[in-house]
């Protein structure tokens, strides 16, 4: 008798576990897709800097692009749905656009990254976007792709950016799509980041820290400055024409 209540105990047991264990399964399984808990939040601030600008690229050729968001809003009729104003910078060309993000996406999964102390993220989100720059030119067009938001609750039960150290995080969202011109019926490569930018190649970021310094080979399409403020010795004339320049165009959208 006690061999059989022994037998029964375990069976319960194990049935247990094994319910526990799909629950949690469940719970982190990216297949469920859990974005209409996020009806409920605005979450326009993940992306929006009021003092900064985001680094990207535009081409085969990696030239740099600078995206500014100016205005973030959650639509009152979509509650997935964003619209946006922002600038972009390609050279000494500004442009305004505007257009939309449409979530579609999110799922809740710790594990997405390597477990450790130096890692936030409970989740991610995807997304759409699409942005009109607004002057019909030849250097203007549309942005379109899919956006990538890590997320994190924090102790406030606030949704904020997932964060991690630079040897296991390369950004906390990312735009990665093409840019399609008005007047051209060729579509570039285009994305940028918070951080480390998604569409390079390898050889782009010559760093084994945490600054992003891209290669000497990039410097004469927009990334000369930046490459030589991080290698160039601070006494030098070309780190200080450097960062002339830079503080110069810090603040290049007002």
């Amino acid at each position: 008798m006690k061999i059989i209540y022994q037998i029964l105990v375990f069976i319960f047991l194990a049935g247990i576990n094994s319910y526990s264990q799909k629950l949690q399964k469940q719970l982190y399984n990216k297949e469920i897709n859990i974005i209409n808990s996020f009806k409920q939040y605005d979450i326009s601030h993940l992306w929006l800097c009021e003092s900064c600008s985001y680094n990207g690229v535009i081409g085969n050729k990696n030239r740099r692009i600078r995206v500014r968001f100016s205005a973030i809003t959650k639509s009152n009729t979509d509650s997935l749905t964003y619209f946006v104003k922002g600038k972009t910078k390609v050279g000494e060309n500004i442009f305004n656009f505007s257009g939309l993000i449409s979530l579609y996406y999110a799922v809740k999964d710790s594990t997405l990254f390597p477990i450790s102390e130096t890692t936030d993220v409970d989740g991610l989100i995807k997304g759409e976007y699409i942005f009109r720059e607004s002057n019909y030119s030849s250097h203007t067009g549309i942005f379109k792709g899919e956006l990538i938001t890590y997320w994190q609750l924090n102790d406030k039960n606030e949704i904020i950016l997932g964060s991690g150290w630079y040897t296991s995080f390369d950004y906390s969202f990312a735009f990665q799509g093409v840019w399609k011109g008005y007047h051209s019926q060729r579509s570039l490569k285009c994305c940028w980041s918070n951080y480390r930018i998604p569409c390079v190649s390898e050889d782009f970021d010559t760093s084994d820290g945490p600054d992003v310094i891209p290669s000497e080979k990039y410097s004469d399409v927009g990334w000369g400055d930046l490459r030589t403020i991080f290698t160039s010795y601070p006494e030098s004339k070309e780190y200080q024409e450097s960062l002339k320049r830079k503080k110069a165009n810090d603040f290049w959208w007002k």
